[in-house]
C-alpha cells in the first residue's frame, strides 16, 4: 500500500466510525470500532498522513511515538512482548 493509498483507507475508515443514525446513534457503535495502527520504518511519513486527514476532516489528533518514549533507545517489539508473556507463561511467536 502507497501513502495515497493509506491516507484514503484512514479517511474512510475514520468516516465510517463517525456516521449516526436519526437519532443520533453510531452505526457502528464505539465498542465495536478498532484502533488504527500504523507500521512502516522510520520516516516515511505515518504521522504526516494522519495529521492531514485530522486536519481536513476537522478532528483532534494525539500523536505517540513508541520509539520516542523515554527511557528506551529504540522499541524491540520481540523483548516488549515477550517479557510480559513469559511472566504469564504464555508464549510469544518468532522470538529467540
Amino acid at each position: 500500500m502507497n501513502i495515497a493509498e493509506a491516507k484514503v483507507q484512514l479517511i474512510n475508515t475514520i468516516k465510517a466510525y463517525s456516521v449516526r443514525d436519526r437519532f443520533g446513534n453510531f452505526l457502528l457503535p464505539p465498542e465495536d470500532q478498532r484502533p488504527l495502527f500504523l507500521m512502516g520504518s522510520p520516516g516515511i511519513g505515518k504521522t504526516a498522513i494522519v495529521r492531514q486527514v485530522a486536519e481536513e476532516l476537522g478532528i483532534g489528533l494525539v500523536s505517540y511515538s513508541i520509539t520516542h518514549h523515554p527511557g528506551s533507545r529504540r522499541w524491540d517489539s520481540r523483548r516488549s512482548f515477550t517479557r510480559p508473556m513469559r511472566a504469564m507463561n504464555m508464549t510469544c511467536p518468532n522470538t529467540l
